[in-house]
This record gives structure tokens, sequence and C-alpha cells, in this order.
């Protein structure tokens, strides 16, 4: 697994090009050392990058970390968090393309409020 600062875009900490999946955005913060630990133990080879060379493909971030795998962006540690839950991480690791999942548009089940004491 990589640990600290990388190279060039793809080469990991340890210095073999290209083998990188995944890019993590971010800091020395506890969502950071945590999304490091996950990427770890799933066996996904990774580089650390500073989140002030996050890509444009982000477009406006208000979290860190930020994680890309294979050239897409992922998101944050939640997202991180949920491909890991579902084991997702590991078939990723063993060679599977990462595919984003489309989000449910949950805010469509909005239901109005009733007016209190007024018909």
């Amino acid at each position: 697994m990589t640990t600290g600062w990388s190279g060039p875009l793809g080469t990991p900490a340890d210095g073999t090009p290209g083998t990188a999946r995944a890019v993590l955005y971010g800091s020395a913060c506890p969502a950071c050392r945590q999304a490091e630990t996950i990427l770890q133990r799933a066996g996904l080879t990774y580089e650390k990058r500073p989140l002030s060379d996050l890509p444009a493909s982000f477009g406006r971030v208000r979290s860190q970390p930020q994680v890309e795998i294979d050239g897409l962006p992922l998101g944050g540690i939640d997202e991180l968090l949920r491909l890991a839950r579902g084991h997702r991480l590991e078939v990723i690791a063993a060679g599977a393309p990462y595919r984003p999942q489309p989000r449910p548009a949950t805010w469509l089940g909005i239901i109005p409020r009733r007016r209190r004491g007024r018909a």
C-alpha cells in the first residue's frame, strides 16, 4: 500500500508508475486517514494528493477527502464508505472496472405541509 505524497499523476508514493487505481485528495484530517485505511483494507492501490490538486471535474466540493477511482470522481468519505460496506471496493481491487451508480432522487418524496389551525 502507499503512504505519503506521490509523484506524477498515476504514480503511487512507492514510485511504481501507472499502478494506482485511486487518487485520494485531502490532508491529515481524521476523515482522510479513515479513507486511507479503507483503501488499504480493500487492497486498492492509491496515491495521496493535496486538496489543491483537485481537478475541475469534481466541481465545487465542501468536504475532504475527495476520491477518484479509475479517473472517475467518486466523491467524499460517505461515498467511499458506501462502496466499502457493499464490498464493491474489493471487487474493484480485484480488477473490475469502476462504474458509478446513479443516485436515487430522494427529493421526489417530499410531502407538502398542512397548515395548522386554518382551513
